[in-house]
């Protein structure tokens, strides 16, 4: 277990492994002074690891962190802090982004435009899903649980991609390309 202190100043930290783990790795999450060994208490899994490029979301912004690791070798991970493009309406770019959205809406709509791979991770205080893995031209929506924060990955291999959030509002971002950002996985 390692807690992790609220921390306004850093709202996202990204846990990815040093090299490829031996086996996996179930990050979870709990409120400081709870165990997830507790009767009746289940705690918030926030990631599984199985590869390198694999990543895992903390947020320590709004509360004390208590983070469970869960692995049936020895491992080494890695805890930064998260370079993401925070934007409130829209964003667009080419190739590999990592974003943050801090509002109240649950739901985006994504196109992408390219022939090659598109994938979106979406991450919030307390999950993790990929509403999207497929390739191509796409036009979907996804949505999530709860209100922001959310960090939203974005992987695409060829073409241009948008990212819009249903119901908000704003000017829209324009995302470097990922030859020109640091390597969201470290």
């Amino acid at each position: 277990m390692l807690h992790i202190a609220r921390d306004a100043a850093t709202p996202v930290l990204q846990v990815t492994p040093a090299a490829d783990p031996a086996d996996w790795i179930d990050i979870s999450i709990t409120p400081a002074g709870e165990h997830p060994q507790d009767e009746y208490f289940y705690p918030d899994d926030v990631g599984f690891l199985a590869s390198e490029s694999d990543v895992a979301m903390l947020f320590p912004g709004a509360r004390d962190l208590e983070v469970w690791f869960e692995s049936d070798a020895q491992e080494t991970l890695r805890i930064s802090p998260v370079e993401a493009t925070t934007f409130t309406s829209a964003a667009s770019g080419e190739g590999d982004a990592v974003l943050l959205y801090e509002g109240e809406h649950i739901s985006a709509r994504a196109v992408h435009r390219g022939d090659g791979d598109f994938y979106v991770d979406t991450f919030t205080p307390t999950a993790s899903e990929s509403p999207i893995i497929d390739f191509g031209r796409i036009d979907q929506r996804f949505s999530w649980e709860e209100g922001g924060p959310l960090v939203i990955r974005i992987e695409s291999s060829d073409g241009p991609w948008t990212i819009e959030i249903e119901g908000e509002s704003g000017a829209p971002v324009d995302v470097p390309s990922a030859a020109q950002t640091t390597d969201p996985a470290g």
